[in-house]
């Protein structure tokens, strides 16, 4: 509860100079995810739901729940031990390839946005583990996040206009996903997402976190002057964060990827 009272009080703080941007959407949601976080039945039926979506792929490890000793105040789950993937020098010294684990990590989450809709939505180092094979370990399914079909959908389209530099294709997905309000004269946005794609496309994880952030703050608010109405829908609100940490992983296991 203190922690959501501090981040009220940062939200308030902030609607003062941004006042364009609906920040208390942002609020709710967090609000209601760190409340979720506190049931550990809800956080065992996470655990399990993701067990069964990776039970066909060996590279990812999911802890068993011991249901007979969890209640809604006690969570068991099977031990798993392994280095902490930010843990480079542990990773190398048993031999495990690190770009493997990157790409590898990079498929379960894949797999989880575009195929289940059901995502693991804290995956700071104390919460992944890697072991020799190379085999990941999640843990702690008390963040997590579901993603509609249609927003499933409106993903595949975006990432794939991303791939193939389709800057119209784009901007459409992120107008049925709602982040773009539907206007006449898109092409404003779809000129300015072709310069995005010019600067940021290509760059590496670790070239991107090498950036200014002032120059990307003048970004972000020459697309908020191009399209005053673009907000973050709730249900993307815990995905950016889990792209912002994938991001930082990624830059840590592989530099020049």
């Amino acid at each position: 509860e203190a922690d959501i009272r501090t981040f009220h009080f940062i939200i308030r703080l902030l609607k003062i100079f941004y006042r364009r941007i609906n920040l208390d959407v942002i609020y709710s949601e967090f609000s209601r995810i760190i409340h979720e976080e506190l049931d550990y039945i809800q956080e065992a039926k996470n655990a399990a739901a993701f067990a069964r979506n990776f039970s066909d792929n060996p590279k990812i490890r999911i802890p068993a729940v011991y249901w007979p000793f969890t209640t809604s105040k006690v969570l068991t789950l099977e031990f798993l031990d392994g280095a902490k993937i930010t843990d480079i020098d542990a990773i190398d010294a048993q031999g495990i390839d690190r770009k493997e684990v990157a790409r590898d990590l990079a498929e379960a989450y894949c797999q989880m946005f575009f195929t289940d809709g059901l995502f693991h939505g804290d995956p700071h180092p104390g919460n992944i583990f890697v072991r020799p094979g190379p085999e990941i370990v999640l843990v702690d399914f008390g963040m997590v996040d579901r993603i509609s079909t249609p927003k499933k959908e409106g993903l595949r389209r975006g990432f794939t206009a991303i791939v193939e530099r389709d800057s119209l294709g784009l901007v459409r997905a992120l107008v049925d996903m709602g982040f773009i309000p539907l206007t006449r004269n898109l092409q404003p946005l779809v000129q300015f997402v072709d310069r995005i794609f010019a600067k940021y496309r290509d760059i590496s994880p670790g070239e991107f976190k090498a950036m200014d952030i002032e120059e990307m703050g003048n970004d972000i608010m020459e697309a908020l002057r191009l399209s005053p109405s673009i907000q973050i829908p709730n249900d993307f609100i815990l995905f950016g964060r889990v792209m912002g940490m994938l991001n930082g992983l990624g830059s840590q296991l592989d530099p020049d990827t």
